[in-house]
């Protein structure tokens, strides 16, 4: 029976026209069912105040003030953002002088501790690069000599068309979600 229900309000609430069956069907539930029956009854006064209702029509420019509101609201968001982008680039700014100047202030007093570190950080950096470097320079020697030609020349072939299959797919997601205002 509560399946009943749920067929009538479908066909209630429908705008379709159905076979001669399905309206007698529909009548035979309306005679043993009370409360589709006041459903029914209901629906009809409903649809019958929608159709005496008048048609309204929008106001005049209507849709250019909505438009100008529109925008106006998003050049607003857009101004907004900007000023909390701009304070928030001031505040990172003062923040970092503020922590820059706390760590400067003890060279100040004695600049050598200091001098002599970074002379020391940059020497080391030089010996490793240049013993990173020839490190890197053996290896690329043997890879030139272990890998065959022809690999050298697919890898490179096979690197350009992923990287073009992958533009273009990512290229047809972006493009087909575009919504245009």
């Amino acid at each position: 029976m509560a399946n009943d229900h749920q067929l009538f309000n479908e066909w209630l609430f429908s705008d379709e026209d159905f076979s001669h069956e399905d309206v007698q069907a529909s009548e035979e539930h309306l005679k043993m069912c009370d409360s589709c029956r006041q459903l029914s009854i209901a629906w009809g006064e409903v649809e019958d105040e929608i159709q005496a209702a008048p048609i309204l029509s929008p106001v005049a420019g209507f849709t250019e003030r909505w438009q100008t509101r529109f925008v106006a609201d998003r050049l607003k968001r857009q101004h907004r953002q900007n000023i909390s982008i701009l304070f928030l680039c001031v505040g990172g700014a003062a923040l970092f002088l503020i922590v820059s100047s706390v760590m400067i202030i003890p060279l100040f007093k004695s600049p050598w501790p200091f001098i002599l570190t970074w002379t020391y950080q940059l020497a080391t950096l030089f010996s490793m690069t240049s013993v990173y470097g020839g490190a890197l320079t053996t290896l690329a020697r043997t890879l030139v000599s272990i890998v065959p030609p022809l690999l050298w020349i697919t890898l490179p072939v096979a690197f350009v068309l992923l990287s073009v299959i992958w533009m273009l797919v990512f290229q047809k997601i972006i493009f087909s979600r575009r919504i245009m205002l």
